[in-house]
């Protein structure tokens, strides 16, 4: 026998009982269609300060993240390709120093139809400084080397001083700031270029201008040195008895493009004493060169050179 209360129960509102089920028969069919899959993909920490704060450093700066995903919905290329993010948020802390804190499914921003299944490492630590502001000048780094025989000769930079924003500490420490390598292999004339400067850190969320910078190319320079080379005199229609250098000749040591410095001969370098309006005594003078533009004097040894200059006892008159 059937008791009572059974049958009041079937009997009441049996279409209703009748409707759950079929939508529950239903409701089963389509998520035992769902088959889930996971992917794992590995993307950096962000982490969002308060005012006036900066992060300094983040350690480890990457996580990994598994997702769930519907595999009727989603292609697991497509899994692979998705806009995913980790951002946690540090406004409330305003002093400077570490801070441990734990990843939560909350911090990873994900499109529909996925959901977190880990985070590892789910603990993360950040260093964190209060935000600085000093004005550096800006050093060019290089990449590569000029084609061969050839050097850079100087870099303009425009301007030629940034003010950077970055932790306070970090700034304290620095006296420039350089910018991102500029590629000069194989190049031998000059050229000008926009270029970025290096992040002050790696977490820096202030973005940096860009400076124009104009790179000179020019020839190599080679040394070479040339001995025991005669000094000449430079001098008016001032007659002297006696006239003597000391010493009459000298070492020189230049520097030039090779092609040029090759091309040299002792016999084409001209160096010289000007004893124009000078009177007699003795004097120790510089010395004046006439080489191609392109060479360079190094220096010279010695760098003076005496000259005496005399001009004898008066002749007396004939009566």
């Amino acid at each position: 026998m059937i008791p009572d209360f059974l049958k009041n129960w079937v009997r009441h509102n049996w279409f209703l009982k009748v409707l759950a089920l079929i939508i529950g028969v239903v409701a089963w069919l389509i998520a035992s269609r769902w088959v889930y899959e996971t992917v794992t993909l590995t993307v950096p920490v962000e982490l969002r300060t308060g005012e006036g704060m900066v992060i300094k450093a983040i350690d480890p700066p990457l996580a990994a993240v598994t997702l769930e995903y519907p595999r009727e919905a989603v292609t697991s290329a497509e899994a692979r390709e998705i806009d995913l993010k980790i951002v946690h948020d540090l406004g409330g802390v305003d002093t400077p120093g570490t801070v441990v804190f734990n990843l939560e499914d909350g911090d990873v921003r994900r499109p529909p139809r996925f959901r977190v299944a880990g985070l590892n490492p789910g603990r993360i630590a950040a260093e964190l400084d209060r935000r600085g502001e000093k004005v550096l000048p800006v050093k060019v780094s290089y990449r590569g080397t000029p084609r061969r025989g050839y050097r850079v000769v100087e870099a303009r930079v425009y301007p030629p001083e940034i003010k950077v924003i970055g932790p306070a500490g970090v700034l304290e420490g620095m006296s420039e700031i350089a910018t991102e390598p500029i590629t000069i292999m194989g190049r031998q004339v000059a050229f000008d270029a926009s270029i970025p400067l290096r992040p002050v850190s790696p977490f820096a969320r202030e973005p940096l201008p860009e400076v124009n910078v104009i790179v000179v190319i020019g020839r190599e320079l080679k040394e070479r040195v040339f001995k025991k080379i005669r000094v000449d005199i430079l001098r008016d229609s001032a007659r002297f008895d006696q006239l003597r250098l000391e010493p009459k000749e000298v070492d020189l040591y230049l520097k030039g493009p090779e092609p040029v410095i090759d091309g040299l001969t002792a016999s084409s370098l001209r160096v010289y004493v000007d004893i124009v309006g000078l009177e007699p005594g003795t004097w120790e003078l510089p010395l004046h060169t006439d080489f191609p533009p392109e060479v360079q004097l190094e220096r010279a040894d010695p760098p003076r050179v005496k000259v005496f200059l005399d001009r004898g006892p008066v002749s007396p008159r004939q009566p």
